[in-house]
């Protein structure tokens, strides 16, 4: 049994052994533990905790439940904060509604994934909106990154999550899908794609990602421009 399973399985029993089983609406694990040829030694285990109700014993449980490995990553909301009289609300950190989709995929470790009746309310324009956004969001961190820490894992993880979303807006990857696929086939994808509008140099910045361990610092600068320059051109397109 690998250390993950152990993991997953402990707060899979601590949440069913505890009082706050009956404020559970669902939990579920999703993220790279689920693409094997993703997941490294520094990968989170990702937990959504959907509750009827947040509340001091409510917290006080959970973090109890959760704060046993540095290896766990958790979002927990109240339903009332997802969907509430008829309107989706939900909002998970910079995680707009298109991550719904990215729920809908995971594993159900208690309760039944509500997640899957929201999903048909979706609205397509809602959802570019908001993957746009998130975006631009991963531009200002990756810059950021650049100027105050220069590390190299923030590089390769935005990187892969900025073509990911280029690809959805773009309609080349169905929002279904969107947890399915792994950095392999997200590169591959995105070279298929747009192989008329890249420049040799471009072709091999993006082949590059195919293989997170060849980039390379002196070669960051051209990554990050590369990347502002098509998330531009996206919000221009979109407004």
């Amino acid at each position: 049994m690998n250390p993950e399973y152990n993991i997953i399985n402990q707060v899979k029993i601590l949440c069913e052994q505890m009082p706050i089983r009956d404020n559970i609406v669902c939990l579920l694990n999703y993220g790279s533990v689920k693409q094997k040829e993703d997941f490294n030694d520094q990968s989170d285990l990702d937990f959504h905790l959907v509750l009827e109700k947040i509340d001091v014993e409510t917290l006080r449980a959970i973090k109890d439940i959760f704060s046993f490995s540095n290896k766990i990553d958790l979002s927990f909301h109240s339903i009332d904060e997802i969907i509430y009289k008829d309107s989706i609300i939900f909002q998970n950190g910079n995680q707009g509604i298109y991550f719904i989709h990215v729920l809908c995929s995971s594993n159900v470790l208690i309760g039944k994934n509500i997640y899957l009746d929201i999903v048909s309310k979706l609205k397509r324009e809602q959802m570019n909106a908001s993957v746009i956004e998130k975006m631009r969001y991963y531009i200002w961190l990756l810059r950021r990154n650049y100027v105050f820490s220069n590390d190299l894992k923030t590089y390769k993880k935005y990187f892969i999550r900025i073509m990911k979303d280029i690809l959805i807006i773009e309609g080349a990857i169905d929002y279904k899908n969107i947890a399915e696929l792994n950095n392999r086939q997200v590169v591959n994808l995105f070279l298929d794609r747009f192989q008329q509008e890249l420049d040799i140099n471009e072709t091999n910045i993006i082949s590059n990602l195919i293989s997170l361990e060849h980039i390379r610092r002196p070669e960051i600068e051209m990554y990050i421009i590369f990347f502002s320059k098509r998330v531009n051109e996206l919000i221009w397109k979109n407004l």
